[in-house]
């Protein structure tokens, strides 16, 4: 039986020619390439990321990865996916993971297709 970390780590697969790209289509069907040095500002072209009426485009402020990673927990954040191979909405949670005395360490978040 194998960990869902277990899981991503043997799917996840690097980009043939592309250091920096990684293939997440085997672990979700809803994020297909992640590349580690695109800026947050460039997510939403990059990504084709949109606020829940679909027109919006993600600014950095409301991307739920950057509040967790500033402290903030969300709940069911309602988000669009529209690019070349996702159109999905999508509920996002996300949280920040603290350790000893409050230190914030990462960002977690969690996605539903709510399609």
């Amino acid at each position: 039986m194998r960990t869902p970390a277990g899981r991503i780590n043997s799917d996840l697969r690097k980009v043939p020619g592309r250091p920096n790209r990684y293939d997440l289509s085997r672990v979700t069907p809803l994020l297909v390439v992640v590349e580690r040095d695109v800026r947050a500002e460039a997510w939403p072209e990059t990504y084709g990321l949109y606020l829940g009426d679909g027109k919006t485009p993600l600014s950095v402020e409301n991307n739920p990865i950057c509040r967790a990673l500033k402290g903030e927990a969300l709940v069911q954040m309602e988000l669009c996916i529209k690019n070349r191979v996702v159109n999905a909405a999508i509920e996002v949670t996300a949280a920040p993971p603290r350790g000893a005395g409050g230190a914030i360490l990462g960002a977690t978040v969690l996605l539903r297709d709510v399609t």
